[in-house]
């Protein structure tokens, strides 16, 4: 009797394992979105990193109406697949989680100082410096605070708030022949274009490709997300406004790598724990598959009378 109980006891977790599958399989594909939708990841190139989660996510899925339906119909090659997909699944979810926790402990060392961060991160940092040593010039007049006028040594006022509104040629019919000279020859030699006192017309989308290194624009949006987030302004060295967002909104009192540091440990942290829980309960579906299929096998082999035989595979 303790036997067929036993069984019974086997075949209900193989169930419920199989359904905690579909539960987990669906937490994934839920975080796969999170990191392939994250401005971080897209900004990076490493969007794919997402699909790839996405696709553990079907997987564990897939696996867990696999071993549900291979229970419930009692066939025993789905049963036997099952389990050995739970041991490779669990396993990979394992490494995953332990590759996760050891990028985080290396994005540590990356971003302890400003050095370090330089090292990894300056074409980043770069874009900062270029956006932060023409804002509020005559080159991109701002719309600034009062209050906040005191971060620069001069300021030429206008509407910009960010340095991808800039425009240039803004005020330069107001301004004396020697300024207006200066703007002229400034749009001429970094921006490229070739205009006058009184044809003088650059678009924000102008600026943008024309004064920022093409190939580092798509770090802009990274830029943009750590203004937001965390209010700081630089990656790796500190600049007085927030030049990408809107410079009135707060006075930046770091560099952004302080903050990523911290946001990366704690993000990757629940990423790498998940995935090492998740891995744990996988194997632990395989191990239970195993014994239960042990369990119906002495079962089958056992006189008639001492147990109700359970149904054979087919």
């Amino acid at each position: 009797m303790c036997k067929k109980i036993n069984t019974t006891t086997l075949k209900y977790s193989t169930y419920t394992s199989c359904i905690m599958n579909f539960l987990f399989g669906c937490i994934i594909i839920w975080i796969g979105f999170l990191v392939s939708s994250s401005t971080l990841i897209q900004s990076l190139g490493y969007s794919y990193i997402g699909f790839l989660v996405i696709t553990c996510g079907l997987v564990q899925f897939g696996l867990g109406f696999l071993g549900f339906i291979g229970m419930y119909k009692e066939k025993k090659l789905l049963v036997l697949g099952f389990i050995c997909l739970s041991f490779l699944a669990g396993s990979l979810l394992l490494i995953g989680g332990s590759l996760v926790l050891y990028v985080r402990e290396i994005s540590g060392k990356i971003l302890m100082s400003e050095d370090t961060c330089l090292e990894h991160f300056n074409k980043i940092n770069n874009l900062s410096i270029y956006a932060g040593e023409v804002m509020c010039s005559l080159y991109c007049p701002c719309n600034i605070k009062k209050t906040l006028k005191g971060v620069s040594l001069e300021i030429a006022e206008g509407s910009a708030i960010n340095s991808l509104e800039c425009n240039p040629c803004e005020n330069i019919q107001i301004y004396t022949s020697n300024k207006q000279e200066k703007i002229i020859n400034w749009i001429n030699t970094t921006l490229g274009y070739t205009v006058n006192a009184t044809s003088c017309a650059i678009t924000p989308d102008e600026y943008k490709s024309s004064f920022f290194p093409k190939e580092d624009i798509k770090y802009i949006d990274m830029i943009i997300w750590m203004e937001e987030k965390f209010s700081c302004s630089g990656m790796c060295t500190k600049q007085n406004l927030l030049l990408f967002t809107d410079l009135n909104k707060k006075i930046p009192e770091e560099a952004c790598y302080h903050q990523v540091k911290y946001w990366a440990h704690e993000n990757m942290q629940g990423y790498g724990a998940a995935f090492l829980i998740f891995g744990i309960f996988q194997l632990l579906s395989g191990i239970v598959g195993i014994f239960y299929q042990v369990k119906n096998k002495n079962l089958v082999s056992l006189p008639a009378g001492e147990v109700t035989k359970p149904n054979a595979y087919k």
